[in-house]
């Protein structure tokens, strides 16, 4: 059995973590500072914002490396489809999960199941906002994700999903995306098989000649 004494939380500060913490505590499993502020400002001057960014990946795998522990990604099915998100880890729990269900997952966690012995109040998992895709022109999750799993669970092309009452223009981009982040799936870590379709040995498209549903 996975207990408390056999999960542990890094925060790999600068940065908020206050709810972190709070969940961590709630959760009884330890919690350590890892303080990044001066390597991060070193590989920043270097390398410029993506080597500071790389940092946290790099800091993980070599806390993981010298301590026995599997560091775990927090990539959802939503950025694994779209090839973003932080695939850092060598497992991933939510990888054939869509972001509006870890959503709805985390608010039933909260509500019906607080930690034990600690009472119902503050929140066990704390939730992010996932109104839009950071960073980029696609829609919000809510519209995003049954695209992606008509495409993905359903196997659907971009003139049955239109027949649904999606938009033309945006199957076509979101299905564009989808195929064009392949490569980036190959590399990221395995995970919990959770739908009937996931990504991997269910749904693997080649790389490099240009293939897209249709021929």
């Amino acid at each position: 059995a996975l207990g408390p004494e056999r999960v542990r939380c890094l925060l790999l500060l600068p940065g908020n973590a206050d709810d972190a913490r709070a969940c961590a505590a709630r959760l009884g499993v330890a919690c350590d500072d890892v303080p990044l502020g001066a390597a991060a400002a070193a590989l920043t001057a270097v390398l410029g914002p993506e080597g500071g960014r790389s940092l946290n990946g790099l800091a993980l795998r070599a806390l993981a490396a010298g301590s026995g522990f599997m560091p775990l990604a927090t990539l959802d099915k939503t950025g694994l489809s779209l090839g973003r998100g932080d695939a850092c880890g060598d497992f991933s729990v939510v990888a054939d999960v869509y972001e509006t269900t870890v959503r709805d997952l985390v608010q039933w966690r909260n509500g019906s199941r607080p930690a034990r012995g600690l009472g119902p109040a503050g929140p066990v998992m704390a939730e992010r906002p996932i109104d839009a895709v950071a960073e980029t022109d696609l829609p919000s999750h809510e519209l995003l994700d049954p695209i992606l799993y008509g495409l993905v669970e359903e196997d659907l092309s971009v003139e049955q999903l239109v027949a649904r009452g999606f938009d033309r223009t945006l199957l076509a981009d979101v299905e564009q995306r989808l195929y064009a982040a392949e490569a980036a799936r190959r590399r990221s870590p395995p995970g919990v098989k959770i739908g009937a379709r996931s990504f991997g040995r269910d749904r693997r498209y080649p790389i490099t000649h240009a293939f897209r549903s249709g021929g």
